[in-house]
């Protein structure tokens, strides 16, 4: 047993919603800023940079539990792989804020299905301070 092994690391499912989490709220916060630095509409900006925040946020919470666990999440070219930003980045005006609302919109649907999946999970050792946080974000 090596001096980095924790009995309280993220396993299985509780592992995965970690890595899906890391990587969703890294995405919708890229596309919230590319988003507000192109836009115009003072509605579509003012969801761009508020979603922006509020994602960093997570991401940054996320990322310190799992450094304090030695939990190792994927290389950074997996989380930086947001391919619905990267095929926005031919759009703008309108067509543009279509595209982002309907992201928010999906993403936003398939992150609650995720939160309440970690929510409703049998409560474990070690993944007491995950399903904590997916119930207080």
């Amino acid at each position: 047993m090596s001096s980095d092994y924790n009995p309280l690391i993220w396993r299985g499912d509780d592992a995965q919603f970690a890595v899906n989490l890391e990587h969703s709220t890294y995405c919708t916060a890229a596309f919230s800023k590319d988003v507000a630095r192109r836009n115009t509409n003072p509605e579509t900006l003012s969801i761009a940079r508020q979603t922006e925040k509020e994602n960093e946020k997570v991401y940054r919470k996320l990322r310190q539990m799992g450094k304090s666990l030695n939990f190792e999440f994927p290389k950074k070219e997996y989380i930086e792989s947001c391919p619905e930003a990267e095929k926005a980045k031919s759009l703008q005006g309108t067509e543009l804020q279509k595209s982002y609302i309907e992201y928010l919109k999906q993403s936003n649907e398939a992150a609650l299905q995720q939160f309440d999946a970690e929510i409703d999970r049998p409560e474990k050792p070690y993944n007491y301070g995950l399903r904590k946080f997916a119930d207080q974000e």
